[in-house]
């Protein structure tokens, strides 16, 4: 489509859109006729931007007064509706928090992956599990806090008993000195160390004054437990720095961000988010989304994120001050800050090299174990699935998708709308477009051939694979039992959890994907070309007819009520559509 000449001058947010009405991007703008303009006016180095711009099919925008406003509005429509082509923080609802329930008598600690507005307070996000589990258990035994329901029992639990807990359910401690605790709890959380320790040695001292040594020790135990934990701290900065540093790397279709959370000088946390950049966005603009989205998530920040040097920090510090957040973002100063980001930028290529390893480890588990179980004598690294798909015989297509070591390998996918074959015969289909495939010496680099079927299907891909000439192995994965044909008598059953059979689920399965991909968008395109017949249905209404109903079957029995309520569609059109069907 080319863009609307009446594109406003304006700064706003555009929403692409493809023919089904679903949303491929949302983007921000200075000025959103030219931004949109932009992507029409040129021919896209970046292959994933001229699928983008070959999907839209309609655009809609909203003005706002400033970019800052549009930035903030771009941020909160793409976590509404999460497009495909948008940079998106990876689970970032899955999160887990630590929260202590100050407004109670004797307030509760727990991990919670919910915030709720409840007058508690909150710690986090932790991006591992693990570490927040971790963390949680050491604040249980520094700080003694309750983890019990939030209505406390009547008897001591466990933890009192391996002295996890002061246990005021059964009065062993009174509610100021353990409220003492929970502050120092908040202050640790928080990086106020120094703070934290300062404060409990001064009620120690009146606890001591007053001659209640029991409360004394109770304070004096905590403050050790605290130093000891401060000791394994590394000091970077001077004291009195407190600053989430923030740093991003890229990694191809992905993005890693890392934070480094310093409080008085201490990195008292560390977290890495998981960024997908399907359009490979530049470093600026994933740092923009991921702080904003940041902000959003987190709880107890320091005043300063401390990033490197951008030319739209302006820009991120309003749209932050609009959020009403008490935040601003600075560039690095002087050799120390500077170490901390090397140091920070460590961590995230350490966690992207983890996270190769650990796909290649996967990949390379799977693709062992299928040869281990088909029994042979090298590894399938190039896979290949066919599939058909038809509508009692007509709409007939076929799909070929190829896996590489395990993962798809979509540049040698292919389609086919069956030629040769007439009404219901999936058998001689298959062998069409096994041979169709295997035509072409580019496809012909497969290890391992897969149909999705059983011994007749195994058998029509065999033949055509002969016909060929090549040498390539054979297999069908029957869907009823899931059984694997190796011929039409040597059947093999693999246990559900084995690694070689979800492979093969999982490659037959996109290939049954997408062939009907192929033949719903065949479908569409001729019963749209039949709807255009009616006088005052164009391509639009048509669409917007077949995604409302979701056939033609579905629009023929509809009513002349239902087929009004669709925009643009009047009594006389409606009328017009139920002759016709």
């Amino acid at each position: 489509m080319k863009p609307d000449k009446k594109i406003p001058d304006a700064s706003g947010v555009y929403i692409m859109k493809s023919a089904s009405g679903t949303i491929l991007y949302i983007g921000k703008a200075k000025i959103l006729k030219k931004r949109i303009s932009s992507y029409f006016d040129k021919k896209h180095e970046n292959g994933r931007i001229a699928k983008l711009v070959a999907k839209i099919k309609d655009i809609d925008w909203i003005i706002t007064e400033n970019e800052t406003d549009a930035l903030i509005l771009e941020n909160n429509l793409i976590k509404l509706h999460k497009p495909y082509y948008n940079i998106q923080l990876k689970d970032d609802k899955t999160y887990p928090y630590i929260k202590i329930t100050v407004k109670d008598q004797f307030p509760g600690m727990y991990i919670t992956r919910r915030y709720y507005d409840d007058g508690s307070v909150y710690f986090g996000p932790y991006t591992k599990a693990g570490a927040a589990q971790r963390l949680f258990n050491l604040l249980k035994r520094t700080f003694k806090i309750r983890t019990c329901n939030r209505k406390m029992p009547d008897r001591a639990c466990l933890d009192y008993h391996i002295n996890l807990c002061f246990a005021p359910c059964i009065g062993k401690i009174d509610e100021e000195t353990y409220n003492i605790s929970v502050k120092s709890a908040v202050e640790f959380l928080s990086g106020d160390i120094t703070k934290s320790l300062s404060r409990l040695n001064g009620e120690m001292k009146r606890y001591i004054s007053l001659m209640q040594f029991e409360k004394a020790a109770v304070i004096r135990d905590t403050i050790k437990s605290i130093q000891e934990l401060r000791d394994h701290q590394h000091v970077m900065l001077q004291n009195d720095k407190s600053a989430d540093f923030i740093s991003l790397l890229s990694d191809g279709l992905n993005a890693v961000a890392g934070v480094f959370r310093l409080r008085n000088g201490a990195i008292v946390g560390k977290e890495i988010y998981h960024i997908s950049n399907p359009l490979k966005e530049d470093m600026q603009t994933l740092t923009t989304h991921f702080i904003l989205r940041y902000v959003n998530i987190s709880f107890r920040f320091p005043p300063v994120i401390k990033i490197k040097r951008a030319d739209n920090i302006p820009l991120i510090n309003d749209s932050i001050a609009s959020l009403k957040k008490n935040i601003h973002v600075r560039s690095l100063y002087g050799s120390k800050e500077r170490a901390v980001m090397r140091m920070l930028e460590e961590n995230i290529r350490f966690e992207i090299e983890k996270e190769k390893q650990h796909k290649q480890f996967r990949t390379s588990v799977t693709v062992k174990a299928l040869k281990e179980a088909l029994d042979l004598n090298f590894l399938p690294e190039y896979m290949a699935c066919f599939d058909i798909s038809h509508i009692y015989g007509n709409y007939s297509v076929g799909s070929a998708v190829v896996f590489h070591n395990g993962k798809p390998l979509k540049k040698r996918y292919r389609h086919f709308r069956i030629k040769s074959v007439e009404g219901i015969n999936d058998f001689d289909m298959m062998n069409e477009v096994v041979s169709r495939y295997l035509s072409h010496k580019e496809n012909r680099k497969i290890d391992l051939l897969v149909v999705d079927g059983g011994a007749i299907q195994l058998r029509k891909a065999k033949e055509a694979v002969k016909a060929k000439r090549l040498k390539i192995p054979v297999i069908a994965l029957a869907k009823k039992l899931e059984e694997v044909y190796i011929s039409e008598k040597d059947i093999i059953s693999l246990p559900k959890t084995s690694p070689a059979l979800k492979l093969l689920q999982q490659i037959r399965d996109e290939a049954h994907r997408f062939a009907i991909s192929y033949n719903r968008l065949l479908r569409i395109n001729d019963f749209r070309f039949l709807l255009e017949q009616i006088n005052g249905i164009g391509k639009k209404r048509a669409m917007l007819l077949l995604t409302t109903f979701g056939s033609m079957e579905k629009i023929g029995k509809a009513s002349l009520k239902e087929l009004t309520a669709v925009q643009g569609i009047n009594r006389k059109i409606a009328k017009e559509i139920k002759k016709l069907i």
